[in-house]
């Protein structure tokens, strides 16, 4: 039975890791990604461009893609909101 309460602990330990972050966290992400200068430029660049934000290692990754669906821009964001790199063009598809 102890065996059996360790296994479905582990399992739901794992499961709540895999569940996705919360959203006031991923849209605070996204915020901070849209105000640099690098997102600003490439939306004027690419209009109708979107940001989708990815959790990652601890931080956000943040990509901006064009229309049809090219990655033009990444940015980093930490727990915090905070812009920790950001990118453009080929730099960006890495």
């Amino acid at each position: 039975m102890r065996a059996l309460r360790a296994v479905l602990s582990l399992a739901a330990a794992a499961l709540a890791a895999a569940l996705p972050a919360p959203a006031a966290a991923q849209e605070r992400a996204i915020a901070a990604a849209a105000e640099t200068p690098e997102v600003r430029r490439e939306q004027a660049r690419h209009p109708g461009a979107y940001l989708r934000a990815f959790r990652e290692r601890g931080r956000w990754r943040v990509s901006l893609y064009a229309p049809r669906g090219e990655e033009v821009a990444e940015v980093l964001v930490d727990d915090r909101g905070r812009v920790l790199e950001a990118w453009t063009g080929v730099h960006a598809q890495w």
